[in-house]
């Protein structure tokens, strides 16, 4: 399993690392399935920040809100053309962050490439369900139907409520409180 974590000061910092990765994944053109973000950690350590910021990097306007209350938010987004990159990405961030994707990121289709496309981001959080979610807990909200979708990208607040119906290749982020101001936030492809 390949990780890497880092330490941020703050929301400004949280939401930053969130946008970078945004960036990144508003590059790749779809794969064969939806790219699956696995989120972890307590309350209030930064989930919803980073999915903001997310949001902001896949360039997304509107104003992120937690779901906890409707479970799912869905955003539409459209992908880069070509080979246009985002113009804030270092080529050292990107190559760190595209090392971490390799093996967790679908493969595209045979002759897939960024034309713009539109796009989506699901954002879950599974935070309400203090019991174990079923699968027809799932099959309600179209869970199973969103993952399958290579267009979607999918974050998922306490994922580990649902780790069993996830797919084995997704990128988990585990958030922990250092102290009030400072999070740590490990990234790894297992």
């Amino acid at each position: 399993m390949a990780s890497v974590t880092f330490e941020f000061a703050g929301e400004v910092a949280t939401r930053k690392a969130g946008e970078i990765l945004g960036e990144l994944l508003r590059e790749q053109p779809a794969g064969r399935r939806a790219f699956v973000l696995a989120l972890e950690g307590e309350l209030g350590a930064g989930k919803t920040t980073f999915i903001r910021g997310l949001a902001k990097g896949l360039g997304i306007r509107e104003n992120i809100t937690s779901p906890s209350f409707l479970i799912a938010r869905r955003y539409r987004f459209s992908s880069l053309r070509g080979a246009e990159h985002s113009k804030s990405l270092s080529a050292r961030r990107r190559g760190n962050l595209t090392g971490l994707l390799r093996g967790v990121y679908p493969e595209p289709s045979r002759g897939a490439r960024n034309d713009g496309e539109e796009r989506v981001i699901w954002h879950f959080d599974f935070y309400r369900f203090n019991r174990v979610v079923t699968r027809r807990d799932l099959a309600l909200l179209n869970f199973p139907e969103i993952l399958q979708d290579p267009r979607n990208i999918v974050a998922i607040e306490w994922a580990e409520r649902v780790e069993g119906f996830l797919p084995r290749e997704k990128l988990t982020l585990r958030f922990n409180v250092i102290s009030p101001t400072r999070r740590r936030i490990a990234m790894g492809n297992a």
